[in-house]
């Protein structure tokens, strides 16, 4: 139950931010990431769970928009969006 629970949540967060890639369009849900629009996501997933953030997202926060996973990754390239984890 917790589980369907989960999925509904982040299917409901999907579509309400479009249920497309706001960058290139692509649509297939299995890809898609909520991405917070000024960067730190990874901050806030450390304080969320990721259900919260969708939680926040249903309940009409501005700051996150839906990325696919190639396009989330070429911004936090292009932002230099880079944990605060040093490499070794």
């Amino acid at each position: 139950l917790h589980r369907a629970w989960k999925e509904k949540t982040r299917l409901e967060a999907i579509e309400k931010l479009g249920g497309a890639c706001c960058s290139c369009g692509f649509r297939d849900i299995r890809a898609l990431q909520i991405d917070h629009i000024h960067g730190n996501g990874n901050l806030e997933r450390k304080r969320h769970d990721v259900y919260a953030i969708c939680r926040k997202v249903l309940r009409g926060s501005v700051d996150y928009q839906l990325l696919c996973a190639n396009c989330n990754w070429i911004k936090r390239a292009n932002n230099k969006e880079y944990s605060a984890r040093k490499s070794p």
